[in-house]
């Protein structure tokens, strides 16, 4: 569906891919803002019900990671039994993942995995975090993406609103947004904000470790 050519428009700092209406009745767009300073990214994904009928559907936006990098990701805040005594989210497992893989670290705060060109068996985790936070160091180099998810909203495959996999080629840092019933010719964005930064370490993988690097 996407080896057709896209439209695009380019007005200001923004960038507008759309493209034509796929097999599905769905049409694909992708706004991409620059902020007038820094690497921030403002990437607004919008599907279109261009069908005569309601279509429930949700986005599912995966970004594409180049091999031999770390993919980390937030889990939300931590509290203390018997504080809190409610679960804070779900941790969803596919039939393929396999928590003992070494490419996996648990940490308290945050879950670590490893890219590894060597490694064709491939992983793959969700969870849900109204914050969702998704990052990936590689050379010194850090992209980062944020999505505002909505507790309370029915979300795929368990109520996931992050998910991440790998095998031997690449990584994958993927935002989920919550299903919803699209009238015909109805949209649903939506957001996530992308940044860049250099020259970032991380010289082993811990909480105390990541929380100096991203800080």
């Amino acid at each position: 569906a996407d080896n057709e050519a896209v439209d695009i428009q380019i007005a200001g700092n923004v960038l507008t891919a759309r493209a034509p209406v796929e097999h599905t009745g769905v049409q694909m767009q992708i706004e991409v803002e620059l902020a007038d300073s820094g690497s921030e990214v403002q990437v607004r994904h919008r599907l279109t019900n261009k069908t005569i009928w309601p279509l429930r559907i949700a986005p599912w936006v995966l970004t594409m990671m180049a091999p031999g990098g770390v993919g980390v990701t937030t889990l939300p805040p931590r509290g203390t039994h018997p504080e809190v005594l409610a679960p804070t989210n779900p941790l969803i497992v596919f039939a393929f993942t396999n928590m003992s893989d070494p490419r996996w670290s648990w940490l308290e705060k945050y879950i670590v995995l490893r890219q590894d060109v060597n490694n064709s068996v491939p992983e793959k985790i969700g969870h849900f975090n109204p914050d969702t936070r998704g990052a990936y160091l590689l050379n010194g180099d850090l992209f980062v993406k944020k999505y505002q998810a909505e507790p309370g909203q029915e979300y795929p495959d368990m109520g996931a609103s992050y998910e991440t996999f790998t095998n031997e080629r690449f990584l994958e840092i993927e935002t989920l947004g919550a299903l919803r019933t699209l009238q015909p010719d109805e949209s649903s964005d939506h957001l996530e904000v992308w940044s860049l930064h250099k020259d970032v370490a991380v010289d082993e993988w811990t909480d105390a470790a990541i929380d100096r690097a991203i800080a």
